[in-house]
């Protein structure tokens, strides 16, 4: 092996371990600040859009990677389904916990997600992809969890937001955000909608149906509340693929033989 490839592995390695070590840093932050009862309790009532989704009724096993506070599980609990969330930061994980203590927690790196093949039928990630730093090879893990009817619904963020794109204009360089705050990890960037598109199939996923985000918009500081009503707005005036946040429901692709 080369030099050169050699360091070039090494500067991925290490570049991935600084994504990780962000995530686990940033949750661990955030979590504290997001953990109240009022607050689960907007997102179970807006996250109950994804039962008509996801086809609730012939789901038994569900995944949700990335799961943060376990914020789905106010909309799953009441459902007859095996659900298992999957996170990287165990702060989260025991705050989530204090919520739902009857759900399942489990402290694991998407990449390597301890499940047989083909164990279950939903995959969920809602905000949480975007923030990994090789998406294909999570996907690629993902999809193998999943069974041969399976669905994945993905929700990210998207760089073809219209607010951006009228902005990028204003700043040469773009690390002014009012929206987004760089993640601090080197090499982040979001990625637009045909990105998005194209990583799905290039991982052996086709895209089915898309939708406007599941999130609620009305919560937060009064900084955050400005921003969220101005995403709001937008998903009134402009197309889809112009949207702050897009859903994704995905199944994978099913051989010829």
């Amino acid at each position: 092996m080369s030099f050169y490839l050699k360091e070039t592995l090494y500067s991925q390695v290490e570049l991935e371990k600084e994504w990780i070590e962000t995530a686990v840093k940033l949750a661990g932050k955030s979590s504290k600040e997001k953990a109240s009862t009022k607050r689960q309790k907007l997102f179970a009532n807006s996250y109950k859009k994804l039962l008509d989704r996801i086809c609730i009724k012939d789901v038994q096993a569900v995944l949700d990677i990335g799961c943060g506070l376990g914020e789905i599980n106010g909309v799953l609990k009441n459902q007859e389904l095996f659900v298992v969330n999957i996170d990287i930061s165990l702060s989260s994980l025991r705050i989530a916990k204090l919520f739902y203590p009857q759900s399942n927690f489990l402290c694991a790196d998407l990449s390597n997600i301890p499940f047989k093949k083909k164990t279950f039928d939903l995959i969920t990630a809602i905000s949480s992809l975007e923030f990994c730093f090789d998406k294909a090879r999570i996907l690629r893990v993902v999809k193998e969890k999943l069974r041969d009817n399976g669905r994945l619904y993905i929700e990210v963020r998207n760089n073809d937001f219209i607010v951006y794109r009228l902005m990028r204009p204003l700043f040469s360089y773009y690390k002014i955000k009012f929206f987004i705050k760089d993640y601090p990890a080197k090499g982040f960037r979001d990625l637009g909608y045909d990105e998005w598109v194209d990583l799905f199939r290039n991982s052996g996923l086709s895209v089915k149906k898309t939708y406007a985000s599941v999130r609620p918009w009305n919560y937060g500081s009064l900084e955050t509340r400005i921003k969220n009503f101005i995403i709001m707005i937008t998903r009134y005036l402009v197309p889809l693929k112009y949207h702050y946040m897009i859903g994704f429901v995905l199944k994978k692709y099913q051989s010829k033989s």
